[in-house]
């Protein structure tokens, strides 16, 4: 006859607790620095179990168990000191919210957090093409260089899991023929630029005497920039 096993091979405790109870750097506390010590006394105290409730956005009642999506986090528990260090809020906003040290405030963070975060979400990368010229080689060759720069205040491309790759990438043409390109790719694509990082690009070309080249730059199907250089002009 088998031997009967334990449905639970090992007993373990745990703690009901949302992250609303829990202070932090905005009306309602958050997903940091307090919820990850909060996390490793847990693992100290030789918890196995963290019951956090919903997480959702609160609806009417300001209740995790009415929240007005299954799946989304809500915003309100984003940790304001990590966007504060990634540049997306100042220090001076982030202090300006009341504290949920005593508290939470769902009223707070509907009247002055939500819209922060609204547009802390609505910042983009903000590409450009600068310092672009032509150089002449020799007869009917010229060398083109220009920098690529992401001048924003977020990277170009997602990073991470399934998100990763789904922004489309930041394109640079060059209008000479594929066939008098000599050095560098007639198409080039960019992605993923840091916030204030940039790229060096460089081309030769062969082109009749006193033809100008132009540079384009695209994002998905939006034409963004055009510089039209000349070797010994500026562009």
């Amino acid at each position: 006859m088998a031997e009967a096993r334990p449905a639970l091979p090992r007993r373990s405790a745990g703690v009901v607790l949302h992250l609303t109870s829990l202070p932090g750097g905005g009306p309602l506390g958050g997903m940091g620095p307090h919820a990850r010590r909060w996390v490793e006394f847990l693992a100290s105290a030789g918890f196995g179990w963290w019951q956090v409730c919903p997480l959702g956005p609160t609806g009417y009642g300001d209740s995790p168990y009415q929240p007005l999506s299954a799946f989304a986090l809500n915003p309100h528990l984003v940790d304001l000191a990590e966007l504060a260090e990634e540049g997306l809020i100042s220090d001076e906003e982030r202090r300006a919210l009341p504290d949920a040290a005593a508290a939470c405030d769902h009223g707070a963070a509907w009247e002055h957090l939500r819209p922060l975060l609204a547009r802390a979400a609505a910042l983009r990368p903000s590409v450009v093409l600068r310092d672009a010229s032509a150089t002449e080689l020799g007869p009917g060759l010229l060398r083109v260089d220009a920098t690529l720069a992401n001048e924003g205040r977020l990277p170009t491309a997602m990073q991470g899991g399934r998100a990763e790759g789904i922004a489309p990438a930041h394109v640079v043409r060059i209008s000479v023929p594929v066939d008098r390109v000599r050095s560098g790719q007639r198409v080039r694509v960019a992605r993923g630029l840091d916030p204030g990082e940039s790229e060096r690009l460089s081309w030769i070309v062969t082109v009749p005497a006193g033809e100008p080249v132009t540079l384009e730059l695209s994002h998905g199907a939006r034409a963004m920039q055009s510089i039209t250089v000349r070797p010994g002009g500026a562009p």
